[in-house]
C-alpha cells in the first residue's frame, strides 16, 4: 500500500498532484517488482544449480550459502530435507525447540511445485524482521527431497521509496499481510 499526503501548494492543482502520485506509485511498483523478481530468479538459480548425491553431500554448498547470506537483503537461508537433515546459513544462530523444516509452510508449499514459491509478507519469528520468503524444492541424486528457503528483508524496500521522492508529495509505503496487519510501515 502506498499512501500520499498532499501538501498545499498553489503551483499545483489537485489533479496534477494525483497524476504525480500515480507516476510515483507506478515507479515504486516497477522497482519493487524488479527487486522481487530478481530475488526470486536468484533463489531459483541457486536451487537448480545444486547437484548433490545425498543430504550429507549437500554440505559442500555451505560456503556458497554463507556468502549469499552476507547480502544486505538476505536475512537467512534454511535448507531442510524429508529425512530431518537441516542446514542453515551462519546468520541462523538458534531455532525454536521442536523446529522441523518439513512442518514449515515454506517447505510444504515448495514440495507442491517445481517453481519458486513466494510467501506473503510476515514478521520472521527467529529474527523478528519483516520479510518475504522464496522457497524452492530440491532433490538429491538418491531421491531425498528437500527445500531451500531464503528470507528477504523487506526493510530494504524503504530505499526504493527514498529514490522516488517528490518535493510536492509526502508519501510512505506500508507492507500489509493477507490479514491486514502492517508488516512494515
Amino acid at each position: 500500500v502506498i499512501i500520499f499526503d498532499y501538501i498545499n501548494n498553489n503551483s499545483y492543482s489537485e489533479h496534477l498532484l494525483v497524476k504525480e502520485a500515480q507516476k510515483i506509485t507506478e515507479t515504486i511498483t516497477a522497482r519493487t517488482n524488479d527487486w522481487l523478481q530478481n530475488n526470486v530468479t536468484l533463489a531459483e538459480y541457486i536451487a537448480k544449480s545444486m547437484v548433490f548425491n545425498d543430504t550429507k553431500d549437500f554440505g559442500k554448498y555451505m560456503d556458497m550459502l554463507n556468502a549469499f547470506d552476507e547480502r544486505p537483503e538476505v536475512i537467512q537461508v534454511l535448507i531442510g530435507f524429508d529425512d530431518g537433515t537441516l542446514y542453515t546459513s551462519k546468520s541462523v544462530t538458534s531455532l525454536p525447540d521442536g523446529w522441523y523444516a518439513p512442518d514449515r509452510p515454506w517447505y510444504k508449499n515448495a514440495m507442491l511445485t517445481d517453481k519458486p514459491v513466494l510467501s506473503n509478507p510476515y514478521i520472521d519469528r527467529i529474527t523478528e524482521t519483516p520479510c518475504i520468503s522464496v522457497s524452492f524444492k530440491i532433490t538429491a541424486a538418491d531421491g531425498t527431497k528437500g527445500a531451500i528457503c531464503i528470507d528477504y528483508n523487506l526493510s530494504v524496500l524503504s530505499s526504493i521509496l527514498d529514490k522516488s521522492k517528490d518535493t510536492e508529495l509526502n508519501g510512505f509505503i506500508n507492507i500489509i499481510d493477507s490479514d491486514g496487519n502492517i508488516v512494515l510501515g
